[in-house]
């Protein structure tokens, strides 16, 4: 599934794709990348790579489509890795999905006590290349919020809007650590589960399909299967209006 500038976002996983690749800066649509897609590359030499994804269409399924994709020095290269609470460092920025809470106690000696919590906490992203909307104050349920981790450890406390906020996090709850790759992987499977962010080239591989469209990447997101849940938590948030 895929949105180029004449295609929008119509379902989770296309909206995976442009929260995952595109939202590290604000895009305007005049600087909006030719496509934005989540698929599988596959290796073809020459610096390309075949690229399979899926166009939506007014009605049935979405259409597989293949392109090529060329990739580039300037080409940059993002990975998700599955993670823990305790990895995150103290001071790094975090996005968590969960409800902030407060609760007032009075001490014996009548001392009011202000405990904060974000509650029952869903998914948690850390690293580059990820900006997410915020959800409204005062919204019922979970949502987005941005923090900063104050104390790192098993016990994570994240700063927010001034205050500081104990973290808890349901069962199995999923930890994004994105990390930006210096340079591309010299090791990679022969089929890789990617994002990318590209714009139209007239350059081909030496052996190519004429019908297939070439891209060259601007930014290329190595993404995990086993982060699934908190994938869909961003594409959520990116078809949420706020």
């Amino acid at each position: 599934m895929s949105t180029s500038r004449s295609h929008r976002p119509t379902t989770l996983a296309l909206a995976l794709a442009f929260v995952g690749v595109a939202a590290s800066a604000a895009l305007s649509e005049e600087s909006a990348p030719d496509l934005v897609t989540p698929g599988t590359l596959k290796a073809v030499g020459d610096d390309f790579y075949e690229l399979s994804y899926r166009v939506p269409q007014l009605k049935g399924r979405a259409k597989k489509t293949q392109a090529y994709v060329k990739i580039t020095p300037s080409t940059e290269w993002f990975a998700d890795r599955p993670g823990r609470l305790a990895s995150l460092k103290k001071d790094s920025t975090v996005w968590l999905y969960g409800l902030p809470v407060e609760a007032e106690s009075q001490t014996k000696s009548g001392q009011t006590v202000v405990d904060r919590q974000i509650r029952g906490t869903l998914a948690v992203v850390s690293g580059p290349g990820v900006s997410l909307r915020e959800g409204k104050a005062g919204t019922k349920g979970p949502r987005w919020v941005k923090a900063t981790i104050s104390k790192a450890g098993q016990a994570v406390e994240v700063s927010l809007g001034g205050n500081t906020y104990r973290v808890l996090t349901v069962r199995g709850c999923p930890v994004v650590l994105r990390i930006a790759l210096s340079k591309r992987p010299k090791k990679l499977k022969k089929k890789l589960l990617a994002a990318i962010s590209a714009n139209k080239t007239d350059a081909r591989p030496t052996k190519n399909k004429a019908d297939w469209v070439s891209f060259e990447a601007k930014q290329i997101f190595l993404l995990t299967k086993r982060l699934g849940r908190a994938y869909a938590l961003m594409a959520s948030n990116s078809l949420s209006k706020q």
